[in-house]
C-alpha cells in the first residue's frame, strides 16, 4: 500500500478489515521517512498527515519524536509490531529527544536494546511481555540514567541479576515486576539505591518472601504504591509501618493477611488505599477449641 492519494485511491474509512494488513505497510514508509537524514522530521510530519486523511488509525503510525515534531508528545509507540519496533530501534540515533518508548509484545532481544544506549533522555520504556529479554539485556540499559519508569511484565527470564542492573539506574521511580518468577529477595535487596523509587510491582513473584518487602521497607522509604505477591503475610504488612508515604495497597493476591494485620497497618494512615484483601479470620486459640469441639460432636 501507498499513501499515494491519486484519484483511484479511496480512503480506507469504509473498510476496516484491511487495518490488519496495516502495521508492516506503514512500517515500511516510516522506516523510509526516519531513514531521510536531510529532512525526516518534515517526512514523518507528512507521512502522519497522508496516514489520517486516509482514514488510517493513528495508532498504526504513530511516531511522534519530541522537539523534532514541534509540539508533539516525544514517545514512540511499537506496540505488538516486532518488525516495526526492530527497524525503528535502528534509526532512533536520529531522534535523542526520544523520551518514551512502548515495546508491548515486540518479542524484543537483548541486541536490540543496546542499540537504545544512545537515547540519553529516554524516561520510560514498556517492554511487556518481551520474553527474549534478559538479565543481560537489562545491563545493555546501563547507559538510561534518565530513566523513571520500565515495565517487564511477563519477561520471565529476569532474575536477581538483571535487578542489580537495574540498581544502577538511580533516577527509577516505577519498575513493574508482573510475572518475573524468577525473582527473590535478593532481588529486592539489591534495588536499596534506588531513593527515589515510588512504586513497584511485585505481583506473581512467587519467589519473594516477607525477607524482601523488609528490604524495600528498609532502604525504599519513599514508596507511595506497592503491589504484593501471594506469599506475604502479616509479618510483611509490619514491616510496611515505616512506610509513611504509602498511598495504594495491592493485597490481591495474599491470602494471609488477617484482618489484625490490616488493623495494625491502618492506624494513622487515613490516606492508604487497599485493593481487594483476600482476608483469612483468625481466631483466638479458645474459640478455635470450641469450634472444633462442636466440629466433633457433629459426627
Amino acid at each position: 500500500m501507498s499513501f499515494d492519494q491519486s484519484e483511484n485511491k479511496r480512503p480506507m474509512r469504509d473498510n476496516p478489515s484491511r487495518f490488519k494488513q496495516l502495521p508492516v505497510e506503514v512500517n515500511a514508509e516510516i522506516v523510509q521517512a526516519l531513514s531521510d537524514n536531510d529532512n525526516h522530521c518534515d517526512s514523518l510530519r507528512n507521512l502522519l498527515q497522508t496516514a489520517k486523511d486516509y482514514g488510517i488509525p493513528e495508532k498504526y503510525v504513530r511516531c511522534e519524536l519530541g522537539k523534532c515534531m514541534d509540539n508533539l508528545p516525544s514517545d514512540i509507540t511499537s506496540r505488538g509490531n516486532p518488525e516495526f519496533a526492530k527497524n525503528l530501534i535502528l534509526n532512533l540515533k536520529k531522534c535523542p529527544e526520544v523520551t518514551s518508548i512502548n515495546f508491548t509484545n515486540c518479542n524484543m532481544l537483548d541486541d536490540d536494546l543496546a542499540q537504545l544506549s544512545e537515547l540519553v533522555n529516554l524516561t520510560t520504556i514498556n517492554l511487556t511481555n518481551c520474553r527474549g529479554i534478559s538479565d543481560d539485556g537489562l545491563r545493555k540499559l546501563s547507559a538510561l540514567k534518565e530513566l523513571r519508569s520500565i515495565n517487564l511484565t511477563k519477561c520471565y527470564a529476569i532474575s536477581d541479576d538483571g535487578l542489580q542492573h537495574l540498581s544502577a539506574l538511580t533516577k527509577l521511580r516505577s519498575i513493574d515486576l508482573t510475572s518475573c518468577s524468577r525473582i527473590t529477595d535478593t532481588g529486592l535487596y539489591s534495588l536499596r539505591t534506588l531513593e527515589e523509587l515510588r512504586a513497584i510491582n511485585l505481583e506473581s513473584c512467587f519467589y519473594v518472601t516477607n525477607t524482601g518487602i523488609r528490604y524495600l521497607s528498609e532502604f525504599n522509604t519513599n514508596l507511595t504504591t506497592l503491589v504484593l505477591p501471594k506469599a506475604i503475610d502479616d509479618d510483611g504488612l509490619v514491616s510496611l509501618s515505616v512506610l509513611r508515604e504509602l498511598e495504594m495497597l495491592d493485597l490481591t493476591q495474599c491470602e494471609d493477611i488477617t484482618e489484625t494485620g490490616l488493623q495494625q497497618l491502618r492506624k494513622g494512615r487515613e490516606r492508604l488505599s487497599i485493593s481487594n484483601p483476600n482476608m483469612k479470620v483468625r481466631y483466638p486459640p479458645q474459640i478455635m477449641a470450641l469450634f472444633n469441639e462442636g466440629f466433633r460432636r457433629s459426627f
